[in-house]
């Protein structure tokens, strides 16, 4: 997050950890569509013109995050850290569910936005 500030990023952060300092949050349950609804809105409060098509998740679960995320046309990208420690699950998925991107570690999408 400090990147993404430092370098002004617009960003949500939706969670349910109540443990996030100086920054605005939302918690819902995912993947509730309405746990993506408020983020799309948060998000259309800087630019109305956002759909989720325009929108990444970033997630470390797969299944429990990305996959509701994809079927509202996010783009997904899975984290492979700590949940799981390799994609092996990604093969247990339908086509139409896996996420657009796999990285090892979160240093690697932070690469990709320079």
């Amino acid at each position: 997050m400090k990147y993404l500030n430092a370098h002004a990023i617009p960003y949500v952060l939706i969670t349910n950890n109540t443990q996030i300092p100086s920054k605005e949050f939302f918690a819902y349950g995912k993947p509730s569509p309405n746990f993506y609804q408020k983020g799309l809105k948060t998000l259309q409060s800087i630019d109305n013109t956002l759909r989720f098509e325009d929108i990444e998740i970033i997630r470390d679960d797969v299944a429990g995050d990305l996959v509701g995320a994809k079927a509202l046309g996010m783009r997904t990208s899975f984290v492979l850290s700590g949940k799981y420690p390799n994609a092996d699950i990604v093969h247990k998925l339908q086509p139409h569910e896996k996420p657009d991107s796999i990285y090892t570690h979160i240093a690697e999408i932070l690469e990709t936005l320079k």
